[in-house]
């Protein structure tokens, strides 16, 4: 193999390892997503590894930096709730969809707010309420569908 096809060899597998590691505080927070949540069983997340930028997390999509930058678990099956401390690790998220599930409880307040989140859909869930201060979290929210969310009064 000549030196310059070895030395693109060597920069692409660095550049592969480099992108595939989550960062320490995204996996944390999406292994706890994915027991609050159902996703361990029903997405198989964390199934054939525990890296959810490994490319083997079903609609989870991350960035080069191994932040985790969107989570489309729509259909997915989720009967949970979420956990607001988790949420707010995930400081790169934009773009969050778990529409058409069976989330529960109340929607949480988040300890930080989510400063890129643009994109937020929750409809077809069944959340008890919106708690009070939760799309405050979501400064930059551009679009939010939470229709037919059956809240309590």
């Amino acid at each position: 193999m000549s030196m310059p096809v070895l030395a693109l060899f060597i920069l692409l597998a660095a550049g592969v390892a480099a992108a595939a590691a989550t960062h320490p505080g995204d996996a944390v927070a999406m292994r706890s997503l994915a027991n609050t949540t159902g996703t361990a069983k029903t997405l198989q997340w964390g199934a054939s590894s525990p890296d959810p930028c490994g490319g083997t997390w079903v609609g989870v999509t991350c960035n080069a930096e191994g932040r985790v930058t969107a989570i489309n678990a729509s259909r997915g099956g989720l009967t949970g709730h979420l956990v607001g401390a988790d949420l707010s690790t995930l400081a790169s998220l934009s773009d969050l969809d778990l529409s058409f599930n069976a989330l529960r409880d109340d929607l949480p307040v988040l300890p930080q707010p989510l400063g890129g989140l643009r994109a937020l859909d929750l409809s077809s869930n069944s959340f008890f309420a919106i708690t009070d201060g939760f799309f405050a979290a979501f400064p930059a929210l551009e679009t939010s569908t939470s229709t037919t969310t059956r809240c309590r009064p």
